[in-house]
């Protein structure tokens, strides 16, 4: 307790621009890692830190209503992702009560809506994000995913999917550009007076950051989405009597298979012998039903369910990292020499088979 406390009041002493790098850092590292119960700690002290960051944004009265975007400081706009690194925090909390997931996930969704107002408000969104936050706002106003008017079609959906992949692909691309153009500046920087390269550098900030938070919007108005979904799912959970839900789980532990389950087993090996096993089967299949009987309820389907939705976002979420990754390992003289070889294996099928070729009537009388 004393070290939690002296904890917090050192992220108090530290100045905003110190809070926002350090939560970048445990941020980073936080998604390096597999969600697990020993994350949680890292997950409290990267809150701890975004919390801290929070209050001194405040505090020093950044942002205001009244302003847009040419009135904010090239240096305050990265403190506009605050609340979208907070959520990114609060969507890594797990805990064996369904309860605690949900009120992370419920805070975190309000985080991402202030971050998507925020940048509304400043005009940062290009159009493919702020159809896509303006969409993910108007589902998640109800506290539900389906509370706030009719959901949208499949070729309206398909088509956000394909426009946000297109922003992120360039975003991701012109960050890469002006990284590696900042890298070759710096190593310059004791060549030349500075002069006339601070203003271009201002604006490369600038621009990088307006980048990052388009890029930050498409993925909070995605996690918005999805994270409804399972609001939904753990306020149906949460609504079980902790009682219950224990007495259900070890109900399952300590009950075997059924006993016509067993009783079959053992005709089929024979073990109840000859006419005594037969006549117990045809009397155990007398009353039965002519349906298939359900093997679990309700509820523990939807334990199933959500623990079978948690593993296929943590393999999405792997595939992406690893797709982006090797994406990124590509450079452009890979993507020309792929394309030349494309090119030339089209040329040589097509020298293999002419036009018309595969034509009987077409072909040439011997």
């Amino acid at each position: 307790m004393d070290s939690a406390t002296s904890d917090d009041r050192s992220l108090h002493d530290l100045p905003l621009p110190a809070l926002f790098q350090r939560g970048r850092a445990l941020l980073k590292q936080l998604q390096a890692v597999s969600a697990g119960p020993g994350t949680q700690q890292l997950v409290q002290q990267a809150g701890a830190c975004w919390t801290a960051a929070a209050a001194a944004a405040d505090a020093l009265a950044l942002f205001s209503a009244n302003e847009d975007l040419e009135d904010l400081a090239t240096a305050d706009i990265k403190y506009l992702l605050i609340p979208f690194y907070q959520a990114e925090v609060m969507s890594h909390t797990h805990g064996a009560n369904p309860s605690v997931r949900l009120a992370a996930l419920s805070s975190a969704s309000q985080h991402y809506r202030t971050f998507l107002h925020h940048c509304r408000q400043y005009g940062l969104l290009s159009p493919s994000a702020a159809a896509l936050a303006a969409v993910a706002l108007r589902q998640g106003q109800g506290g539900s995913s389906s509370s706030s008017g009719p959901a949208m079609d499949a070729a309206s959906l398909r088509q956000n999917k394909i426009e946000k992949f297109k922003r992120e692909k360039f975003i991701k691309g012109r960050l890469e550009e002006l990284e590696q153009r900042q890298a070759r500046e710096g190593q310059g920087a004791g060549e030349g007076s500075g002069e006339e390269g601070d203003g271009g550098d201002e604006e490369e900030e600038r621009e990088v950051w307006m980048l990052q938070a388009d890029l930050a919007a498409l993925q909070a108005a995605e996690g918005l989405s999805s994270m409804q979904q399972e609001v939904d799912i753990l306020k149906h959970a949460a609504s079980i009597p902790e009682e219950q839900r224990e007495g259900q789980r070890q109900q399952r532990q300590q009950s075997g298979p059924p006993s016509d389950l067993l009783r079959q087993l053992q005709a089929a090996a024979g073990s109840l012998g000859g006419v005594a096993a037969k006549r117990d089967v045809l009397a155990g299949e007398v009353f039965r039903p002519s349906h298939v009987l359900p093997t679990m309820s309700i509820e523990q389907f939807g334990e199933v369910e959500y623990r079978r939705m948690l593993e296929q976002q943590q393999r999405e979420a792997a595939t992406k990292e690893r797709h982006e990754r090797r994406q990124a390992e590509r450079g452009a003289d890979d993507i020309e020499e792929e394309e030349l070889y494309r090119q030339r294996a089209m040329d040589e099928f097509k020298d293999d088979n002419p036009r018309g070729w595969g034509n009987s009537k077409l072909r040439p009388c011997s």
